[in-house]
């Protein structure tokens, strides 16, 4: 199935020639946009890998900066009808068609069938000779099958795919041509970890002038790279930088009518809004997201979206705005009808995960309280089916510890004691968080775990042994491993009501009894 036309731009002299052509290529119609050009500018063709330019009795393929097709680069050859029915089915994949019109000296249908290959995985049954001539092309190719193929038997070391990426940049014939194999090159260095020496390239073309195409397309791969490089604290000067550029191809490829790059800058835009503390911000960007992804069919991407739209109201929410809990509910169940727990296990874990939370803290009526407690109970059972404390004990640590907290929330049970299971959940998360690891998420839990001791059931004199020597030990401990100043005076407090509690027992055990 082809997917899209592919359109031809011919300056008027080779019209007629080309109208010819393509009459004669009846099973061609409606697959083929002939677009006539008196004499078309490159920066008003339209850069898209179904695009060829016919001038000077010469087709060109134009360079793809649309991530439509394999990044392999067709010849410019001499325009004749055979050439012409060879391109474009080689645009469409369909290179056994291609090998009818074009023999084997125009290179076209190998590279026709390298195509096909690279986008459908196919296994290539030897990695190629290094190209025998020294043009930009060739090596640009050889570059391309080398880092995006599937190899039978061997996988090519990436230090020769690299040598050849930049043996290509040595021979390319236009800045434009050094763009395209750059932006090959750097999205190898990219995910070999190599993301400073990436930009470095990548600042290099944006230094040039180009085609506004293959500017947004380099400044996109900047901005990824520049993205991975993000840590905690973040540079203000690298955050102000990102915006800009996130915001000039944000309004390129708006006005260019490119969707899909638009939805994804918006949900990459949308992620430094947040951690830029704009929250409303980021909520609009994805909220448009959304709309073009769900608009363009792409439901997992719409999903990927809502799930991140739906933490982003929860961090809302859980900053004293529970209002936001009803938003980030909505977004979590429309990403979890995506995102199943037979295809996607840890993301359905992770969602429930929250979800528990949610229904655990969403303001509502009394009377249907009870009603989301059982739903919260159901979604951190799920998320306890994926992770556990064998494999993973942090996620298990972690769920246990909201668990906890959940069952201090929901009302009161008649037959059990809600508190007596939010610290039997707490212990879980105290199994799986030792101080020498986890000292952070310990502290925290020890602190829940004492604060939920006070309000567990006590025997009818007022007085439990057991849960007060617990209770000592917890505090005891949560002093020595904490550093937080607020956590330490808890602790303190605790210890102090602690031992006022059992000298006041020992006072009621020495005193006689009044009755005889």
């Amino acid at each position: 199935m082809y997917i899209m036309p592919v359109s031809i731009f011919a300056s008027t002299d080779d019209l007629v020639a080309v109208t010819e052509a393509l009459n004669s290529l009846p099973a061609l119609a409606g697959q083929v946009l002939l677009i006539p050009c008196d004499d078309p500018q490159a920066d008003t063709i339209p850069r898209s890998a179904f695009t060829l330019l016919i001038q000077h009795q010469q087709i060109e393929s134009v360079l793809d900066w649309h991530n439509e097709l394999p990044p392999l680069v067709y010849p410019t050859v001499p325009f004749t009808a055979a050439h012409l029915a060879g391109l474009i089915y080689a645009k469409l994949g369909d290179h056994d068609t291609t090998h009818s019109y074009e023999g084997k000296e125009s290179g076209i249908p190998e590279l026709a069938e390298q195509q096909v290959m690279l986008q459908e995985q196919w296994i290539f049954d030897h990695i190629p000779s290094a190209p025998t001539l020294n043009d930009w092309r060739n090596w640009h190719n050889y570059a391309v099958v080398l880092h995006y193929g599937q190899f039978d038997l061997q996988t090519p070391d990436a230090i020769d795919v690299e040598a050849a990426y930049k043996k290509a940049l040595e021979l390319a014939p236009t800045d434009e041509a050094y763009w395209f194999t750059t932006k090959q090159l750097a999205t190898l260095l990219a995910d070999g970890e190599r993301a400073t020496e990436a930009e470095q390239y990548l600042r290099k073309c944006l230094e040039m002038p180009g085609h506004p195409a293959a500017r947004a397309s380099i400044q996109a791969l900047l901005c990824s790279t520049l993205l991975d490089q993000l840590v905690v604290p973040y540079d203000p000067v690298l955050l102000e930088e990102l915006k800009h550029r996130l915001w000039e191809n944000l309004t390129y490829f708006e006005q260019a009518g490119r969707r899909m790059d638009e939805a994804l800058l918006l949900l990459d835009a949308a992620h430094i809004a947040n951690i830029s503390n704009s929250f409303s911000e980021s909520l609009g960007y994805l909220t448009r997201a959304i709309k073009i992804l769900e608009e363009e069919d792409q439901p997992e991407l719409a999903a990927q979206a809502q799930l991140k739209k739906g933490l982003l109201l929860f961090t809302w929410a859980q900053q004293d705005q529970p209002q936001f809990y009803r938003g980030a509910l909505d977004a979590l169940l429309a990403a979890l009808r995506v995102f199943k727990r037979e295809t996607e296990p840890g993301i359905f874990a992770d969602i429930h995960h929250y979800l528990g939370i949610i229904y655990s803290e969403i303001p509502d009526e009394v009377k249907k309280k009870s009603v989301w407690a059982a739903v919260s109970v159901s979604s951190f059972q799920e998320a306890l089916q994926y992770y556990n404390k064998v494999d993973s004990p942090y996620e298990f640590g972690m769920i246990c510890h909201h668990f906890g907290n959940a069952y201090t929330r929901y009302p009161a049970a008649v037959h059990s004691d809600n508190f007596e299971k939010a610290l039997a959940w707490y212990r879980e998360a105290l199994d799986v968080r030792p101080a020498s690891l986890y000292p952070i998420e310990r502290s925290h839990t020890l602190s829940n775990y004492l604060a939920a001791s006070w309000e567990a059931g006590n025997p009818e004199d007022g007085f439990h042994e057991a849960r007060y020597q617990d209770m000592v030990a917890k505090a005891t401990e949560l002093l020595q491993i904490t550093s937080d100043a607020n956590l330490q005076q808890e602790a303190r407090q605790h210890l102090e009501t602690l031992n006022k509690l059992r000298e006041q027992e020992l006072q009621r055990i020495a005193t006689p009894s009044s009755d005889n």
